[in-house]
């Protein structure tokens, strides 16, 4: 794929960037085991607190991430050449997928103060 043909168009730029979190959350995973203690421990306090914030990353997705894109994306039905529009449509979706991308690092950090991989 070469760099212009990313360049101009935002949808595979977003694909790219998809593809690119998707992938990193393997080596968090590696990372976790390599890092986290061999023993368990009790991490309720910090478990309670990043469960809160994950709940918390799902809702924003869910609602606020979610609301933007539409509304960028409506925009973008009746006038696809807005370029705002668009930059809000791509910045909209980096953000969710940013936001998503967070829910494997709390797994990781998890794990590096003595949760289970499970």
């Amino acid at each position: 794929m070469s760099p212009e043909i990313v360049h101009d168009n935002p949808l595979k730029k977003l694909r790219v960037v998809q593809a690119l979190l998707l992938l990193t959350i393997p080596f968090y995973v590696y990372g976790g085991e390599v890092l986290g203690p061999a023993k368990p421990k009790d991490i309720k306090g910090i478990g309670l607190f990043l469960a809160v914030l994950a709940a918390f990353n799902i809702w924003y997705v869910l609602s606020r991430g979610r609301r933007a894109v539409a509304k960028a994306s409506d925009i973008l039905r009746s006038r696809s050449d807005d370029a705002l529009a668009m930059r809000r449509w791509y910045g909209a979706n980096v953000v969710s997928l940013t936001s998503s991308e967070a829910l494997a690092l709390y797994g990781l950090i998890l794990r590096i103060f003595g949760g289970t991989l499970l």
